[in-house]
């Protein structure tokens, strides 16, 4: 199996690209959807509520972690195997509990599989760090290899760093891992093909709940934000008046 990954600014527009490609002839090559952590698998929606998710953090330039998993051809490997090498990826890099959404597409002589990942994580606002992913994603890939009988590949030199996939600082320099209160988020290292417990299983009507709660929540900041601008703006204009 080969992994390529990269991160990047926008939900959206990678969201368009998984659905549809770079062209109108892409728009039937998706395979399947399937969402972590989301009350949908729509792509468009998906990226909404994302957006809404990592706006939690503003440190965050690049909130969006994608990652594409493809299968040597012609090995024959069906969803249930391939979203089992997701979730074990996504428990491997410490994922367990951000939205993803995977979208496998059919549009080539081979099984493979995009993941739109958030770093933000939903409830505390914390940005995941890539640090080392690649070796996590590496030695899933070749487990799984072993479990299904396939021919073991190597992501190649060029495919391991589309963009700058190994940060050039170690995790404790990075700012856009601290919370707004500058608290660092824990590192829990998961060793390879171990599953954290379960979390209690959610109804898609409450995660939808919580979603909606974190869009509202995101606007009243907003509103709150341009309140103490005005208010700012009123304090100026009077304390001009006093100095003349």
């Amino acid at each position: 199996m080969i992994s390529m990954a990269s991160s990047s600014r926008s939900f959206a527009a990678l969201a368009r690209y998984l659905e549809g490609g770079r062209t109108i002839d892409g728009a039937d090559r998706v395979d399947w959807r399937a969402a972590r952590n989301l009350p949908t698998d729509d792509p468009e929606l998906a990226a909404r509520i994302m957006r809404a998710t990592a706006a939690q953090n503003p440190r965050v330039e690049k909130p969006v972690y994608h990652l594409s998993l493809s299968v040597n051809p012609p090995a024959p490997v069906d969803r249930a195997a391939m979203e089992r090498v997701a979730d074990r990826v996504i428990a491997a890099l410490g994922l367990q509990e951000h939205q993803v959404l995977i979208v496998a597409h059919r549009d080539r002589g081979h099984p493979h599989m995009h993941l739109l990942v958030n770093r933000v994580h939903p409830e505390n606002g914390i940005a995941w760090d890539r640090w080392q992913d690649r070796r996590a994603i590496q030695q899933v890939l070749r487990d799984e290899e072993r479990a299904m009988g396939l021919r073991t590949v190597e992501s190649s030199p060029a495919a391991r760093d589309p963009d700058q996939s190994v940060p050039l600082h170690p995790p404790e320099q990075r700012r856009e891992d601290l919370r707004p209160d500058q608290v660092r988020q824990e590192q829990l290292e998961l060793p390879v093909g171990l599953v954290p417990p379960a979390r209690p299983a959610q109804s898609r009507v409450e995660q939808l709940a919580a979603d909606l709660r974190r869009l509202e929540r995101v606007e009243r900041l907003g509103g709150e934000y341009e309140t103490a601008r005005s208010e700012a703006g009123i304090a100026r204009a009077r304390l001009a008046e006093l100095d003349n």
